[in-house]
């Protein structure tokens, strides 16, 4: 089996054993999640993903505004962004089913611009959230088709 030789298990299995049995070792782990259809750290399968996306024709996405300036969440690091979206999502969420009151609504308001705003650095005491309806034109570009004020705030 010369063929062997020229592999790259085989030169790494000739020069330090150690590393060949950590890399057997998370190659023959990465073989049973895949038998067994698990997805667990450090094994992340093809499959996380490779899941079709279907084109759509718009898409809602948010566009937050402290005293009339846009916050540019999207160019923040993904724990900043999260902070962000996930309880402004939930929040659009329960409000829509009835589940929110409008104090409520206002508490999240003011978390998210006290948060937004110290990020910022902004002292500044107006927030707006808006809903936008986007698509992409012929070109790539993202456009925003239609525009509605979810909410606003005004600190004291």
């Amino acid at each position: 089996m010369k063929f062997l030789e020229n592999t790259w298990l085989y030169r790494i299995w000739r020069t330090d054993k150690i590393l060949f049995a950590v890399v057997v070792l998370y190659l023959a782990g990465i073989l049973w999640f895949v038998r067994y259809q698990r997805e667990e750290f450090p094994f992340l399968l093809y499959g996380m993903y490779s899941l079709k996306e279907e084109a759509q024709p718009s898409y809602t996405s948010y566009m937050l505004k402290i005293d009339g300036k846009e916050v540019y969440y999207t160019k923040l690091w993904d724990l900043e962004k999260e902070l962000i979206t996930a309880p402004l999502l939930h929040a659009v969420s329960l409000r829509d089913k009835g589940e929110l009151t409008k104090s409520e609504m206002n508490r999240v308001n003011a978390w998210l611009f006290r948060y937004t705003a110290d990020m910022r650095m902004i002292n500044n005491n107006t927030f707006e959230v808006y809903q936008l309806t986007c698509r992409y034109n012929e070109k790539g570009d993202v456009e925003i088709i239609h525009q509605q004020l979810l909410t606003e705030y005004h600190a004291d």
